[in-house]
């Protein structure tokens, strides 16, 4: 068990990590100190590989002769596969790095990796003859070729890459060094193991060890978003043990457990790190922690992102981190003392799933009126798009008018904020229904050419202000310049209550009565672009409609 008494409390902590060296500095301290071998071997293995990531294999010699074989292995499970299949090249420069350590730790670290793993290694990399058994390279053989120490094979490498070959070379006279024994079974089974059968056992090694990592089959991992009734998930329920056991068998993660890409999102999270703050008991921190881990692990096995890709850990980092604040949220009812209680009894996978519930019946509601939404105008597509995506996201075009970002969603106020704008669209679509907007035909180039959403809405009202009924009829040229008159002389607040009084009779006319609430501030914003629109109009001037927005007129319908 790892001594947890020097661990410092988590927000200092992850701070501290974010705000301090990186990388380089990161490992000289942790080379040059009295305990070096006890903190390397302390890391886990995400953190070791992310670290090394950063800095770069050539740079990290003296690091790696700190490592475990156990790390070693662990690092080489995240690098060199390409789903189910190893890439033997890509194992290529840890195999270099190990050997300037040495033989004897060449042979170490060759001696803990799969078996078949390091026999695939070399049947993928060279061709063995077996002289006991009377074969010998081939005369027409044009390859280079050696013998080993003890003339029982003959090797022949047969890359293109003359280094390669030389690393090959060299790698099997240190492994004969290290241990022929050894060196004598992994060119045994290199040469009589089919190669399918080395890679299928390599990946159900290398399968399991991930697993216990988080990193699960894609069906497995998909469990993180099962979706559940938010409501049931209770404080003090007890299962903050389950799907998480991404803790070493003996072994306790220490605070420094997470990558400082995940540290980053964790801090990010502000509703999250405020009931974090709150918990005291280290170890409780640890396990949270290896939780959370363990968690982001698993949503990049949802999402098919290779676990050795640092970009592909930041965003699972934020969309975990940020689904996981938003179900505590929900959990707590925003209260940071219940959220701490929530932490300490539940578990962060039914966190995790509860928040992506709460974004699912949101985007449930989108996809519903999105068919009927497609001439609304480019800050809905954009919202659409991405609420809509394989999975929900916040459109920060709702914050500002010019992005056309994304980011996770990570709290109530999101969701309110989307919901809001969607519940607004919905009333929109409700209003040109009634209007007899025919909104339900096939997209097509025409429509997103033809009149917008709003544009029915305010032709309406232009309608309704001179006196008739409501209407989506285009305005006759005469008519444009009144409009005009009226803009420069200001719409009365008497003349967009009467305008509201028969939107709302409209809407009752044909049953709808969600979303009243907004009208009012709609029909503001309507007025508020008829007044600019029109205002902006010289009036000694004819008005020609091409360049009037935001209404429908004779010319526009021609």
């Amino acid at each position: 068990m790892t001594d947890l008494s020097s661990t410092k409390l988590p927000l200092a902590n992850f701070r501290t990590a974010l705000a301090s060296p990186r990388a380089e500095k990161r490992i000289d301290a942790l080379i040059s100190a009295d305990d070096a071998a006890e903190q390397v071997a302390a890391l886990s293995v995400t953190d070791l590989f992310f670290l090394i990531d950063e800095v770069g294999l050539a740079d990290c010699v003296e690091l790696l002769s700190l490592c475990t074989n156990q790390q070693i292995r662990g690092c080489i499970d995240m690098e060199i596969w390409d789903r189910d299949m190893p890439q033997i090249e890509a194992l290529l420069p840890w195999l270099a790095t190990i050997q300037e350590n040495g033989f004897e730790f060449l042979g170490r670290v060759w001696s803990g990796l799969d078996q078949e793993l390091a026999a695939l290694t070399l049947a993928s990399l060279c061709n063995i003859y077996d002289k006991s058994l009377g074969e010998e390279v081939p005369d027409e053989e044009e390859r280079d070729y050696f013998e080993t120490p003890d003339t029982f094979f003959q090797i022949v490498l047969i890359n293109e890459d003359q280094a390669q070959d030389k690393l090959v070379h060299s790698i099997i006279e240190d492994l004969y060094r290290a241990d022929m024994q050894m060196a004598r079974h992994t060119i045994m089974s290199a040469r009589s193991e089919p190669k399918a059968e080395l890679e299928e056992m390599s990946y159900r090694w290398r399968s399991g060890r991930m697993a216990d990592l988080g990193y699960v089959e894609f069906y497995e991992a998909l469990e993180v978003f099962r979706l559940l009734d938010p409501s049931s998930i209770k404080i003090g329920e007890d299962t903050a043990g389950e799907l998480e056991a991404a803790v070493i068998a003996d072994e306790t993660p220490l605070v420094s457990v997470l990558p400082v890409v995940v540290i980053d999102s964790v801090v990010g999270r502000s509703f999250f790190v405020q009931a974090l703050e709150q918990i005291q008991d280290e170890t409780t921190v640890a396990n949270l922690q290896s939780a959370l881990l363990f968690l982001v692990n698993r949503v990049m096995s949802a999402g098919r992102l290779q676990p050795g890709q640092s970009e592909a850990l930041k965003l699972a980092a934020l969309h975990a981190t940020a689904t996981v604040a938003l179900g505590l949220e929900y959990v707590s009812d925003g209260s940071v003392d219940k959220a701490s209680e929530a932490l300490r009894s539940i578990s962060m996978s039914r966190l995790h799933r509860v928040g992506y519930t709460l974004c699912v019946r949101m985007a449930r509601f989108a996809r519903m009126i999105a068919p009927r939404a497609l001439n609304a105008g480019e800050t809905t597509l954009c919202v659409l798009e991405a609420v809509l995506g394989k999975r929900p996201f916040y459109p920060a075009i709702l914050d500002n008018p010019q992005s056309t970002e994304m980011r996770a969603i990570e709290s109530l106020a999101d969701l309110r904020k989307i919901a809001d704008y969607l519940s607004d669209l919905a009333l929109r679509i409700a209003i040109a229904d009634a209007l007899g907007v025919k909104l339900d035909l096939p997209s097509s180039p025409e429509l997103a050419q033809g009149p917008k959403l709003d544009d029915y809405v305010r032709t309406a009202l232009l309608h309704q202000l001179s006196g008739r009924a409501l209407s989506t009829s285009p305005i006759l040229a005469e008519e444009l310049a009144t409009f005009r008159d009226l803009a420069h002389a200001g719409i009365s607040d008497q003349q967009k209550a009467l305008a509201g009084l028969s939107l709302t009779a409209l809407l009752d006319d044909v049953g709808v009565v969600e979303a009243r609430a907004s009208l009012t501030r709609l029909i503001t914003q309507w007025f508020s672009d008829l007044q600019e629109s029109f205002s902006a109009l010289p009036q000694d001037q004819d008005i020609d409609s091409k360049f009037l927005g935001g209404v429908i007129s004779c010319e526009q319908k021609d």
